[in-house]
């Protein structure tokens, strides 16, 4: 609607009037938008105003805003708000804050998470996933803003700028953080497409089993988490932006740690022959990490299946390795006598 009444400006043409100006797809349900209607006119007045120069840098805004995916790592410059008139800013911020609202109103965003929350293998935060995601019906997550409104305001209505995400990561993390420029240092950055985004897997092998801080009593490792697959650098501005492995380390490795390896010397005491010799340990946690542990990201358990191949795989350090089987037989052996 907008780039057509823009261009009509633009050609010295009349403007179309409410609710004319509408795509004939959406003019039932949008004709009585009168708040609508009103920012519509403000933004136009405005634009009309404006230089022949203003005019091409809100246009190009608008074209740039909504350039996806080639956006999220063309490296090409960002147009952001504060770079256009100063007189236009508040009609373009305003007329797309109240579009987005409409999305609501209209019932869009329900029928848009439902969509995509069944499309979902695992019902969990695609930015963490570690945090569960509410079914439809039940109060809906944000439909966060990747590219953020108060600097896109353009995209502000877009669903490919719209993408579920948990309350934590957005609430907490994310917030009004620009993903396509770093904040430290104003440089243009890639970031991963929420829609399309790389396949990575997670190792925790170089981890060192007892240098980490103490736990729920217990010492736990001291976590080196390293990614596997997808554009590092695309993977550097999901870190940064949302605290992935720091969030890993002190909410779910650490705290957990002690309650998994229960679970494995529970585990290992019923098994025939149960560590008795630092190979067994080493077979039963690669056991453990294939079969007990589920697979997929509920509970967090690709962080458990990690941790388990860490210790299998450092059980063929011979420092280490003896360590984990005299740390973890006492304790096997423990479960065993009260089991029996």
């Amino acid at each position: 609607m907008l780039t057509t009444d823009m261009a009509r400006v633009d050609g010295g043409l009349a403007r179309l009037a409410w609710p004319a100006c509408i795509s004939p797809d959406h003019r039932e349900a949008l004709k009585r938008k009168y708040g609508l209607r009103d920012r519509r006119v403000t933004f136009l007045d405005r634009y009309e105003a404006l230089g022949v120069s203003d005019r091409t840098d809100v246009r190009g805004a608008l074209a740039r805003h909504n350039a996806f995916p080639a956006i999220f790592d063309d490296g090409l410059p960002c147009v952001c708000l504060s770079d256009l008139a100063a007189t236009i800013r508040d009609p373009i911020k305003s007329i797309f804050e109240f579009a987005f609202n409409l999305l609501t109103d209209l019932g869009l965003r329900d029928t848009n998470y439902k969509r995509l929350y069944d499309e979902l293998d695992y019902k969990v935060c695609a930015f963490c996933g570690v945090e569960l995601l509410d079914a439809p019906g039940q109060k809906r997550e944000a439909l966060d803003h990747y590219l953020p409104i108060a600097s896109y305001p353009f995209a502000g209505t877009n669903f490919r700028n719209l993408s579920p995400m948990g309350t934590k990561c957005n609430s907490r993390y994310k917030l009004q953080q620009d993903i396509l420029v770093d904040s430290a240092t104003g440089n243009r950055r890639a970031c991963c497409d929420p829609y399309d985004s790389p396949t990575i897997s997670l190792s925790l092998n170089d981890s060192r089993p007892f240098d980490g801080p103490r736990v729920n009593l217990v010492t736990c490792p001291e976590w080196d988490i390293q990614w596997e697959g997808g554009d590092p650098d695309k993977l550097r501005t999901w870190e940064s932006v949302f605290a992935i492995s720091e969030r890993y380390r002190e909410s779910s490795l650490n705290p957990n740690f002690r309650g998994w390896i229960d679970h494995f010397c529970r585990w290992a005491a019923r098994q025939p022959n149960a560590a008795n010799n630092p190979d067994l340990v080493r077979d039963l946690l690669s056991q453990f990490s294939e079969i007990v542990i589920p697979d997929g990201f509920a509970e967090a358990a690709f962080l458990k299946r990690a941790t388990f191949q860490m210790l299998a795989v450092q059980c063929n350090a011979t420092e280490d390795g003896l360590r984990i089987f005299d740390w973890l037989y006492e304790q096997i052996v423990e479960c065993r006598t009260l089991l029996a």
